[in-house]
C-alpha cells in the first residue's frame, strides 16, 4: 500500500505475466537494471501475476533475480 510501480504486462491463456520496472516507496524511486539477467533466459523484473482485485490489485511472482537501483 502507498507504493507505485510502473511497468507493463500481457495476458496469454488466462495468465497474467507483469514487468515492473521502477517503482516508488517511502518517497525514494527505484529502477531496474535491464542488464542484470543473472545467467537466466527470464527477463528481469519479469513474473507471474494473479488480480486479487481486477484492474486494482495484482500479486507478483518475480521469476528471476532482478536489481533495481535507487534514482533522484
Amino acid at each position: 500500500q502507498g507504493t507505485e510501480l510502473s511497468g507493463s504486462g500481457i495476458v496469454n491463456n488466462g495468465h497474467v505475466t507483469v514487468q515492473v520496472k521502477d517503482f516508488t516507496v517511502g518517497g525514494a524511486n527505484y529502477a531496474l537494471l535491464q542488464n542484470d539477467a543473472s545467467g537466466s533466459n527470464k527477463r528481469p523484473g519479469t513474473g507471474l501475476a494473479v488480480e486479487l482485485d481486477p484492474g486494482k490489485l495484482l500479486e507478483v511472482w518475480v521469476a528471476s533475480s532482478s536489481v533495481y537501483r535507487k534514482t533522484p
